[in-house]
């Protein structure tokens, strides 16, 4: 039966985390200056709850000086998730008001400077040695897993043969798999483990206020590695401790002074139940890699089953291996597309008053050279818009995707001012995104009418489907009229 449904009015969500609008004015600090500059080294973390914990994910983002002090930051919403990731691990310049952050003060919040500038710094040591922006990666990216006790914790939760293997270039390890997710741009060739190092420090101590102080941890756990371990070879440390941290595992990056010098490293901080699963690893590594959340229809983190950069549990019984517990599937067009890994001549770009019929390769272990993206902006925007993608082509076996749980063409609506920027259209808004609801298949049209956008499955191929998309043209609103 063909489906036709019909968008009646765009959905729109601002972040509600560290890219919330700022407030203006601060009653009760009339001495407090209405903006300062400073100049450091961008931080991104993002925090992951331990399933079942029901605890909300964070992200924070922080401005670390070359003493290694961190002021957290949060943003004007015309400040976007994309510049901000795209400056991560290079010395910025950030123009903010105090007076907003102390009022977040005074209602109990943290102390952010609110930022409404944010621009590269220039100058000598503006680029990290280790680190670049999230555009562009390619190559070799070696990371380092140090493995780190409390001081009042004896457990060794998993060997050092674990950790090292967990890199290997066979099915699941990370090399093999960072390797098929990015059709090779990228390997982790080079990865190894040390430990484990008995920390200086009780658990409570790296955990001030129930919270994980990341860099006291980082600082205290790589120090302890640093005579034997050439940090400078490396583009991310993995840091695996031996116990629970504070419900959460996280991943983005920090800076730090290492064998002698101060650089910035991609960077996890995990906790036991973050590394007997893999798929955690690749999602935390895809947060040191610079890759946000994405989401359901429905704005939450963890409901996107089309994606390991939101629901990375579901349907593990399709993949999973008797060591490294739940593998990862493959993460989405769009993210792919942040990182360059979608070359220009297999993306096609529908502006308004544009139309396309378009042979979409599925996005996983892609067999011919047909496009694997679409993007529609929408009223030619260039931080709103959609993208449309195959996946899996029915077979459900298509590498490491063999965990969703349907095949077909799935649409984002992508809005890089949200936190989590990229949501899967789920018309249904079941809360499931696994189901027919967020699943097009041939016969079937997705309708947005406020924009004058459709999006058409025609056909399936052997590897894909054929679409029909159209952005504002004059005869849109007939599409699915003569698709019979």
């Amino acid at each position: 039966m063909r489906r036709i449904v019909v968008l009646v009015a765009a959905f729109t969500m601002l972040g509600a985390l560290a890219f919330a609008p700022a407030p203006r004015g601060s009653p009760g600090v009339a001495d407090a200056p209405p903006s300062v500059e400073l100049v450091g080294w961008l931080s991104i973390v993002y925090g992951d709850g331990e399933p079942g914990s029901g605890l909300a994910p964070r992200l924070e983002v922080r401005l670390i000086d070359e003493l290694g002090g961190a002021t957290s930051l949060t943003f004007v919403e015309t400040i976007t998730e994309e510049q901000i990731a795209a400056l991560r691990g290079q010395r910025v310049r950030v123009v903010g008001d105090w007076a907003a952050a102390e009022a977040a003060a005074a209602e109990g919040g943290a102390r952010p400077l609110v930022a409404a500038e944010i621009t590269a710094a220039g100058g000598a040591g503006a680029a990290a040695p280790d680190k670049g922006g999230p555009e562009a990666l390619t190559g070799s990216q070696p990371w380092i897993s140090v493995m780190c006790k409390f001081g009042d914790v004896a457990a060794e939760p998993k060997s050092l043969f674990y950790f090292t293997n967990m890199y290997a270039s066979t099915k699941p390890g990370l090399d093999h798999y960072w390797r098929e997710v990015s059709y090779n741009n990228i390997n982790v060739l080079g990865s190894t483990a040390t430990g484990w190092f008995n920390l200086p420090n009780i658990r409570s101590y790296y955990l001030p206020g129930g919270h994980l102080n990341w860099d006291m941890a980082a600082e205290e756990c790589t120090t302890l590695a640093d005579p034997t371990i050439n940090f400078h070879s490396f583009v991310g440390i993995n840091l695996m401790f031996n116990a629970d941290l504070d419900g959460y595992a996280w991943g983005g990056g920090d800076c730090l002074t290492l064998d002698g010098s101060y650089g910035c490293w991609n960077m996890t901080w995990e906790p036991p139940w973050g590394y007997q699963s893999i798929t955690v690893m690749s999602h935390e590594m895809g947060h040191g890699f610079g890759l946000p959340h994405s989401s359901g229809a429905y704005g939450a983190t963890y409901d996107n089953q089309w994606d390991v950069m939101s629901d990375t549990w579901t349907n593990c019984g399709r993949s999973m291996d008797s060591t490294y517990g739940c593998m990862g599937q493959h993460t989405i067009a769009y993210h792919m597309d942040l990182l360059a890994w979608i070359p220009g001549a297999q993306k096609v770009i529908v502006d308004p008053g544009g139309a396309a019929t378009v042979s979409l390769e599925q996005l996983a272990l892609p067999t011919t050279p047909n496009p694997l993206m679409v993007k529609l902006p929408i009223g030619g925007s260039v931080t709103h818009f959609y993208t449309v993608e195959a996946r899996n082509n029915g077979a459900l076996t298509s590498g490491y995707d063999v965990k969703l749980p349907r095949a077909g063409v799935i649409i984002h609506e992508v809005n890089t001012t949200w936190t989590n920027p990229a949501h899967v259209v789920d018309v249904d808004r079941n809360g499931n995104t696994g189901d027919a609801g967020a699943q097009w298949l041939p016969g079937e049209s997705y309708l947005d009418l406020r924009n004058r956008i459709s999006i058409a499955v025609l056909s399936a191929t052997s590897s894909g489907w054929v679409v029909r998309v159209t952005n504002q043209t004059l005869w849109w609103f007939l599409l699915p009229s003569v698709m019979r």
